[in-house]
């Protein structure tokens, strides 16, 4: 099982962590969390670029409208850490919260890169936008305990879909046997395509 973004040490994961903390994992990706970026933010912290070179992706790094630095703060980091991937050729993890359209924009010079939006829980309309516009999206745990959402996928199909554990205790086994059920699928299908998602989201 694919567990797409943890803040667990994992082997099989992208896992996301703070410069101090890079390097544990061979899936690691570099993080700039919006929550760290400072009102005052300049430039990058001494040292990211060269570790970015190393990362497997960069993120993850977003906007949040509820926590942080003023929106436009956060805006101007995400654009500068937008074209060091873009320039490294790296994937990016996203956190948005409250913020799609500014996100949107923000990735609009980079139609090719690979991008994960982490943490989803929405309508089946939010995450077939965000489908549209090249995203690959990882559900949030319980996500699809909303019945429309499931209901969606189920018609719909799973392309570009994966499941994670973020921060949670529980098992990531467990999540994944919960949204296998959901879904109507067994776990071994489930298994199956998400793992082609996680190495197509690696390798473009």
């Amino acid at each position: 099982m694919v567990d797409f973004h943890t803040h667990h040490a994992a082997a099989d994961a992208l896992v996301s962590s703070d410069v101090a903390h890079f390097g544990r994992a061979e899936c690691e990706s570099l993080e700039f969390h919006p929550w760290q970026i400072r009102e005052d933010f300049s430039a990058l912290p001494a040292g990211f670029r060269e570790l970015a070179g190393s990362a497997a992706a960069i993120g993850e790094i977003g906007l949040d409208r509820l926590r942080g630095a003023p929106l436009e703060v956060q805006m101007r980091a995400l654009c500068e850490l937008l074209q060091l991937a873009h320039e490294l050729q790296k994937p990016v993890v996203f956190h948005a919260v409250r913020a799609t359209p500014e996100l949107l924009s923000c990735c609009k010079p980079y139609p090719e890169m690979p991008k994960l939006l982490h943490g989803f829980r929405g309508s089946p309309e939010k995450l077939e936008l965000f489908r549209r516009k090249g995203f690959y999206v990882s559900l949030a745990p319980g996500a699809l305990d909303y019945p429309p959402l499931a209901a969606a996928l189920r018609r719909d199909g799973l392309s570009g879909i994966g499941f994670e554990s973020d921060d949670s205790p529980e098992p990531f086994s467990a999540i994944f046997r919960r949204a296998a059920e959901r879904l109507g699928i067994s776990e071994n299908e489930l298994d199956r395509i998400t793992r082609q998602t996680f190495e197509e989201y690696l390798s473009i």
